[in-house]
């Protein structure tokens, strides 16, 4: 009977997907992905036409710029949002710089490995037709860096949809470290039980640090850490945890 109630269930959700309701919550759709279109000016002066996500080639330290008509757009509080991967940032409105960001600004230490970052900078309606260019430095060694999708829009708006774009890896995590915890709470009440469960531990300890991992990746980070030096480290420390746990619990068994 029970059985029969879940499988109701899932029909009901699945109709209900088919049938329009009113979209009343707080996302209210007022961003755009300015994703095509752009142009990247290559270093014997040619523009090749991109489509983002893309990946640009160019050695470590040297200038690297896309750009594009901005398009038409009736936001209120619009901004402007890209990601710099390990990359200083400059935006320019027809070679006028609006926004410049520098991670040495703001670094403690390890000045060579900048974190990636979600930027997002005031836009507004007097750009629109004119020729909006992001120019990235890069700090790392690779020959090739990652430039991902931008959107220009509502703040809110735009957060809520990367949030809904990266449900799986966040309700994985949040899964991970919820069991994590749980697993190591069962070892505490064992132990004062007096029965054998170390591997309980070890488990724990694995799947928390994994969905640390698994969070701290996420692009929507900035979300839930403000510290994001801090989050880039705990993406390193968290990776070298998880291999002493999984192995000890592995034996365990």
């Amino acid at each position: 009977i029970y059985g029969i109630f879940v499988l109701a269930l899932a029909g009901f959700i699945i109709y209900s997907y088919t049938v329009p309701y009113p979209e009343d919550g707080f996302d209210d759709y007022n961003y755009k992905d300015i994703s095509q279109g752009w142009y990247n000016l290559l270093s014997d002066g040619q523009c090749q036409e991109v489509s983002l996500p893309a990946d640009l080639e160019f050695q470590k330290g040297n200038v690297s710029e896309i750009s594009r008509k901005v398009p038409w757009f009736n936001y209120e509080n619009c901004v402007l949002l890209f990601k710099s991967s390990h990359q200083d940032a400059d935006v320019y409105i027809d070679g006028n710089l609006i926004y410049s960001y520098r991670y040495n600004t703001i670094q403690r230490f390890n000045k060579g490995f900048a974190p990636s970052k979600l930027i997002a900078i005031p836009f507004y309606s007097q750009y629109i037709g004119h020729t909006v260019t992001i120019r990235f430095i890069n700090y790392q060694k690779d020959i090739t860096y990652n430039c991902d999708r931008i959107y220009i829009g509502d703040k809110i708006s735009i957060v809520y949809f990367l949030i809904r774009k990266s449900w799986f890896p966040l309700f994985t995590s949040m899964l991970l470290m919820i069991m994590g915890c749980i697993l190591m709470i069962y070892f505490v009440f064992n132990v004062i039980q007096r029965y054998p469960g170390s591997d309980y531990l070890y488990m724990g300890v694995y799947m928390l640090f994994m969905g640390l991992w698994l969070l701290v990746q996420s692009d929507v980070r900035q979300v839930f850490f403000d510290n994001i030096l801090l989050v880039r480290n705990m993406e390193f420390f968290s990776l070298m945890m998880i291999g002493i746990p999984f192995i000890m619990t592995i034996d365990h068994i």
